[in-house]
C-alpha cells in the first residue's frame, strides 16, 4: 500500500507553543521522518478520593473528567482521568497538584510518553496516513501531519547500523 510507511522512533516531544506532539524517527528506507499529532489531548490520573482536593486546585483551568476503567496497582483506589484542552494546561495542573502535595499514577509522565504508550508503541512504529497527504518537509525527509501510529507486524525490525573502531 502505497500510503503505509515503517520506521523507528527516535525523538518525540511535545511542543506547547502550538499544543501538538512530534514524533521524529527513521523510516526502514533510510528517509527522516517528523510525525506531527494535532489531534490528542492530554491528560492526568487522580485518586478518586482526591477528587475535592484537585476540583478546587484546578478550578481555574479547563478539563473534562472521565472515569477509568483501571484502578491503582494496589487494586484499592479507583482512578479518574482529566483530560486537558492544552499541553500547557496539563503542565500547570501536574505542578499544582505536585505543590499541594497531591500524587497520582502518571503526575510526572511526559505527554508524549503517555501518547506513544496509548498507542501501544515501544519505539518500532508503523506510520498509516489517512487523512491528507505526506508532504516533504525542511529539516526532515517527509512530514506526516495527524497519521494513525501502530505498532509494526510481526517480524518487522528496524535497520541497525553499528559502528567499528579501526
Amino acid at each position: 500500500m502505497e500510503n503505509e510507511y515503517r520506521g523507528f522512533i527516535v525523538h518525540a516531544y511535545a511542543d506547547r507553543r502550538r499544543d501538538r506532539l512530534c514524533i521524529l524517527g527513521r523510516l526502514e528506507d533510510g528517509r527522516s521522518f517528523a510525525a506531527v499529532e494535532t489531534r490528542w489531548r492530554p491528560s492526568l490520573l487522580i485518586y478518586e478520593n482526591d477528587l475535592k482536593r484537585c476540583a478546587a486546585l484546578l478550578s481555574s483551568l479547563p478539563y473534562n473528567m472521565l472515569p477509568v476503567k483501571i484502578e491503582s496497582f494496589e487494586g484499592r483506589e479507583k482512578l479518574l482521568e482529566l483530560k486537558f484542552q492544552t499541553f500547557s494546561g496539563r503542565a500547570a495542573a501536574a505542578a499544582a497538584l505536585e505543590k499541594a502535595g497531591i500524587v497520582g499514577p502518571d503526575i510526572d509522565e511526559k505527554p508524549q510518553d503517555a501518547f506513544l504508550i496509548s498507542k501501544d508503541n515501544r519505539g518500532s512504529v508503523q506510520i498509516v496516513q489517512i487523512e491528507g497527504k505526506v508532504r516533504p518537509g525542511r529539516l526532515v525527509d517527509l512530514v506526516f501531519l495527524d497519521p494513525e501510529l501502530s505498532s509494526p507486524p510481526k517480524g518487522f525490525s528496524p535497520i541497525c547500523v553499528y559502528f567499528t573502531k579501526h
